[in-house]
């Protein structure tokens, strides 16, 4: 499947976890992703996880409530973590040297509004621009809570406006660490 994303697989030993001396595998990559353990996924990988996609039309809903989002286009074969909310960062570039934007991404069926295909739909703070088309490289540093349903707008509304100052706040230490 490499080729047709235009790249090659060369198979390598096995490497270990400098923390764990567990070998390093994409079973334990995959398994961490399900569960949304991105420090584990950090470590593996010794870099953060990443998806880039396309910016593509949705159903505008998050900018009829205030929080415009960027619906990503994943390839369908892409591995991607467990439904819920993430803080990370969104690079206007196929890849990690684009303009950089801290972003709440939310990945699931978004319950509330009863979708059933899962999305990945980053929203971007301080960010006020028109990129439909343009590609995106998404990272996902920190789960911040599961997928919920909520009994109305308001209340989605005030829980966004949490995960937004919980994530910004994880996001800003992450980067004065750097």
């Amino acid at each position: 499947q490499g080729a047709e994303k235009g790249f090659d697989i060369q198979p390598i030993d096995l490497l270990q976890a400098n923390d764990t001396h567990d070998v390093i595998s994409s079973s334990r990559i995959r398994s961490a992703l399900a569960e949304g353990d991105m420090a584990q996924v950090h470590s593996l990988l010794g870099r953060s996880y990443a998806v880039c996609g396309e910016v593509i039309h949705g159903k505008k809903r998050g900018r009829s409530i205030g929080f415009p989002t960027a619906n990503i286009h994943v390839w369908e074969k892409q591995l991607i973590p467990q439904n819920g909310v993430y803080a990370g960062w969104a690079y206007l570039s196929d890849d990690r040297h684009g303009e950089r934007f801290m972003a709440m991404t939310n990945v699931g069926i978004s319950p509330t509004f009863m979708n059933t295909d899962i999305s990945v739909e980053p929203y971007l703070l301080d960010f006020d621009r028109d990129i439909y088309g343009q590609a995106v490289t998404l990272t996902f540093e920190k789960y911040l809570r599961p997928e919920a349903k909520f009994d109305n707008l308001d209340a989605l509304m005030a829980q966004i406006k949490r995960d937004v100052a919980n994530g910004k706040r994880f996001l800003q230490s992450q980067d004065s660490n750097a």
